[in-house]
């Protein structure tokens, strides 16, 4: 059998879990499945995570990782903040009805995490939240650290129930309608915020 170096190991084990997980919950995604799943001795992804914790936090960074990735283009093409907040809720949608696995798993976990290890969702949430804080905190001429924060966290409550709807009903094109509607919502509470501390 043909030696597999480590971080190709790694990557076969977190896709794995990303297809167990979106299947069977986190819960349910044991390290014998995922092993399974990536067809690898479960020995080799005890050596690489030591943990099952440690796997699902692997595999929650690496699809945060992927979905910021992905929306950091929300802020490059036109200044303003909420133009850039509606770019990235935009992206962060398609995203999310692009990798429905992706998005089922991020939940899975988070939801898990929650209840085993509150301290851990805390600092998956906080990826979350530094990860498009910075995507936002471009525009810091026309935004305070206060407010850039505030929309982060409006993005980040929109952007979750938009998820949850999708995960529930499955309706790809309403969700995206959904975010339109979501969008002049926000745009509107970007500007309300920015002209009040004007």
């Amino acid at each position: 059998m043909a030696h597999i170096p480590a971080d190709t190991r790694r990557e076969q084990f977190i896709d794995a879990a990303v297809r167990v997980i979106a299947r069977d919950g986190a819960a349910g995604a044991t390290t014998r499945r995922i092993a399974e799943e990536a067809n690898a001795p479960q020995a080799s992804m005890h050596y690489c995570f030591q943990t099952k914790e440690n796997l699902l936090l692997a595999v929650f960074e690496h699809l945060s990782e992927s979905l910021r990735t992905d929306s950091e283009g929300a802020a490059a093409e036109e200044a303003g903040l909420a133009r850039t907040a509606e770019r990235l809720l935009t992206r962060t949608m398609r995203y999310a009805v692009d990798h429905l696995d992706q998005t089922r798993a991020t939940f899975a976990i988070a939801m898990w995490a929650q209840s085993t290890n509150p301290e851990l969702a805390v600092r998956m949430y906080g990826m979350f939240l530094t990860g498009w804080q910075d995507v936002l905190g471009s525009d810091r001429e026309t935004a305070s650290n206060e407010e850039i924060a505030s929309v982060t966290r409006m993005v980040v409550t929109l952007a979750d129930g938009l998820s949850m709807q999708l995960l529930t009903d499955g309706d790809r094109d309403r969700t995206m309608r959904d975010t339109a509607n979501a969008c002049v919502m926000l745009s509107t509470f970007v500007e309300t915020l920015l002209r009040r501390s004007a």
